[in-house]
């Protein structure tokens, strides 16, 4: 009997012990659990503060420039820059196109020579330079109407002279096509042509197969501007990068953009980027010739002379950053020629002229220089030449 119970007693030691270890276990393993949720919590908090503190000390630093007048727009604040003369002959807007922050530094040069009798405002729409974010769905009316408001708010009354920049041709057509009462013109600066069909954008299929994969990619772009991640590695990744407007920009323009630049990827522009489609087939079911008056600027070249003055032009920012320039230009302005002059005759004959012809009333200016950047190289005659197209079709 005692070596029955002395067995028992050591099975009933032996599954406590087991128990206590399980414990331990247990409990080892919900302590780690928190450890890490712990941290990552502490983490995600101290780089949205991080993130949230270095946002409102740039836009500091952009409202002790002048660059910020936040009003409200149709759900969110929006800033509204204006330069030039007060009450001038137009007013002229600037539409900045898609990822460019800093449209109303670039056009400095610009503005100080169309300013002089007119009035220039720049309003960044959502997500954009130091505009709120906004979660709602981009869409050309609902950019429009924040831009509507963002000008009435900020006493600036239509009629207006339209200036996008690239993508932003977008919601100049749209606009006048919806109020062509407020548009008294529009000047296209290296717009976006309406394609004629769905295929325009299939050179994303190798990088996004999928919607939900382009989804998946914008949402961790998000993020990482949402948690300041984008200040943390914000390096240029190429020459090319670094050298970028050194020859045209001033360093206090570089440090202005550099501060719009850091918030990379806010929810309106990747929300903007994702509905490109949507709204190129919204307006090709829009698009009508009209008699607005209508200024297009294109850089793509028409002749190896384009390609050389944009080899010039890079090298001086090159030049400019300290960097070498390692191309024979005229090597290479040849050998650009060859291989995309068939291209480039193509694209005006059967792309560019038809669209303008759809547009209605248009008139066309070849230009060299960069699709960015082209006015900041060349402000005096970009700028002499919308001053000749608003006194021959407006006045």
């Amino acid at each position: 009997m005692l070596r029955t119970q002395n067995k028992e007693s050591l099975s009933d030691q032996i599954r406590g012990s087991e128990m206590k270890l399980d414990t331990k276990k247990s409990h080892l393993l919900r302590n780690s659990v928190i450890a890490v949720v712990g941290a990552v919590v502490i983490t995600t908090v101290g780089l949205r503060t991080y993130s949230v503190i270095s946002y409102r000390n740039d836009r500091k630093e952009y409202d002790r420039a002048g660059y910020l007048h936040l009003v409200d727009g149709t759900d969110c604040r929006i800033n509204v820059y204006s330069t030039g003369a007060e009450h001038g002959r137009h007013t002229i807007v600037g539409l900045s196109g898609m990822g460019i922050q800093c449209y109303p530094i670039y056009a400095r040069e610009l503005n100080e020579r169309l300013g002089k009798e007119n009035t220039l405002v720049y309003p960044d729409r959502p997500g954009y330079g130091f505009s709120d974010d906004s979660y709602k769905k981009q869409t050309l009316e609902e950019v429009v109407e924040n831009f509507r408001a963002g000008l009435k708010n900020a006493g600036f009354e239509a009629p207006y002279v339209l200036m996008p920049h690239s993508y932003a041709s977008f919601y100049a057509l749209w606009w006048q096509a919806k109020y062509p009462e407020e548009i008294e013109a529009i000047v296209f600066m290296d717009c976006i042509n309406v394609p004629e069909n769905e295929h325009w954008r299939s050179w994303t299929v190798e990088k996004y197969p999928s919607v939900s994969a382009a989804r998946a990619d914008t949402r961790r772009d998000w993020l990482r501007t949402w948690l300041g991640l984008d200040r943390l590695t914000d390096i240029p990744e190429s020459a090319e990068e670094r050298a970028d407007g050194r020859s045209v920009l001033t360093q206090a323009q570089l440090d202005l953009c550099e501060l719009t630049g850091h918030r990379s990827y806010s929810a309106a522009m990747l929300s903007q980027d994702i509905h490109e489609p949507e709204a190129a087939r919204e307006l090709r079911e829009l698009l009508q010739p009209t008699d607005t008056p209508k200024l297009f600027f294109d850089t793509e070249p028409t002749c190896e002379e384009d390609i050389r003055e944009f080899l010039e032009f890079e090298k001086a920012d090159y030049e400019a950053a300290g960097l070498a320039y390692e191309k024979d230009i005229d090597t290479e302005a040849s050998a650009q020629w060859q291989q995309n002059r068939w291209w480039s005759q193509d694209y005006y004959a059967n792309t560019l002229t038809p669209f303008l012809e759809q547009c209605g009333n248009s008139r066309l200016v070849c230009i060299g220089g960069y699709h960015h950047l082209f006015y900041a190289q060349k402000p005096d005659e970009v700028a002499d030449t919308i001053l000749d197209f608003l006194a021959e079709t407006t006045e």
